[in-house]
């Protein structure tokens, strides 16, 4: 990332589109969530909320599964890929497909044999992008007040312009 490319305008106001949709994207994420559970459609799916609007579940295997010879993970992923199918529902239905993320962790060890189904939010901003979005802020800021002063001063300006002028 140059330093052109962090003044560059067409870059910061598209960087400033995408902070901007971003969070309004995650306020409506937050909002249809926060509404699924409080509907008690979550609980009966025996899936958690957790502070940051994040959804979990587990998908317990059968432990028959591990005896079983060849590549497992297949199997595996294709049954976690079945919990996510019967729930996409849910999700469609508020809008939120385009604008989760879905991954799964692996949880095996001699008791217990699971996968534990995370569903979140997607975050699109980059570091790049608030960063160039600060530097538009503070570009305009300073313009403002730049403005300002230039209309405070007009008079003296324009005097001291034409007296720069004249004296050559």
């Amino acid at each position: 990332m140059g330093l052109l490319n962090l003044i560059n305008p067409i870059e910061t106001f598209n960087s400033a589109r995408t902070v901007l949709k971003d969070i309004t994207n995650y306020w409506f994420y937050r909002k249809q969530i926060r509404a699924i559970d409080e509907s008690g459609i979550f609980k009966s799916k025996k899936m958690r909320v957790d502070s940051l609007c994040r959804v979990y579940y587990v998908v317990n295997l059968e432990p028959e599964l591990q005896l079983a010879t060849g590549d497992l993970i297949d199997l595996e992923k294709s049954r976690v890929f079945e919990s996510v199918s019967k729930i996409q529902g849910i999700f469609a239905d508020r809008n939120l497909i385009e604008i989760v993320d879905v991954s799964s962790k692996r949880i095996k060890d001699d008791d217990y044999y699971a996968y534990l189904v995370t569903i979140k939010y997607r975050v699109e901003t980059e570091w790049s992008d608030i960063v160039k979005t600060l530097i538009l802020g503070a570009m305009s800021y300073y313009l403002v007040h730049l403005g300002f002063w230039v209309g405070e001063n007009w008079a003296f300006l324009k005097a001291s312009t034409v007296d720069k002028l004249n004296s050559k």
